[in-house]
């Protein structure tokens, strides 16, 4: 899955450098490293942005962030979801009681995370399984799921 995200630098935020503004809007330390660290992922007013650039009030920034499924990922499974919301960004299920979230060494099927990867999959929007919040096996809830990782940032 591809994101585009377009920022225009306000004065609230002149004179940062790129990294601070992306530490200010939440970007995790490892996903930092992987843009300043990949090609053709980070501009700046059209042209490759680095760390150390100041930030001046009207620059452009454009961040794309791209996706795919790692291999070691488990089987997807047709099991039915009780989908409560979804938009591009998130997925929220009420997760019936007895299904593990995560597969386990006990559990490696029949999984929430079995059941999501074959929903997301049949919708080509395959990519890493993000729980943001996890209910134990036995329990019954609402369950959130990051499909980006641009849900972790603003």
């Amino acid at each position: 899955m591809k994101r585009i995200l377009d920022y225009t630098i306000t004065n609230e935020y002149k004179n940062y450098t790129i990294r601070e503004f992306l530490t200010e809007k939440g970007y995790p330390k490892g996903l930092r490293a992987h843009l300043f660290r990949t090609e053709n992922v980070l501009f700046r007013n059209g042209d490759t942005g680095h760390s150390s650039d100041r930030l001046k009030v009207s620059d452009k920034l454009k961040i794309i962030l791209e996706e795919s499924m790692p291999e070691s990922y488990p089987a997807p499974e047709n099991i039915p979801l009780s989908i409560l919301y979804e938009d591009e960004d998130i997925l929220v299920i009420n997760k019936p009681a007895h299904m593990p979230v995560h597969p386990s060494m006990t559990h490696y099927e029949h999984t929430l995370s079995n059941a999501v990867f074959y929903y997301l999959g049949s919708k080509n929007e395959a990519g890493p399984f993000r729980c943001i919040n996890r209910l134990d096996k036995d329990t019954t809830g609402i369950t959130i799921l990051a499909k980006t990782v641009s849900v972790a940032v603003s």
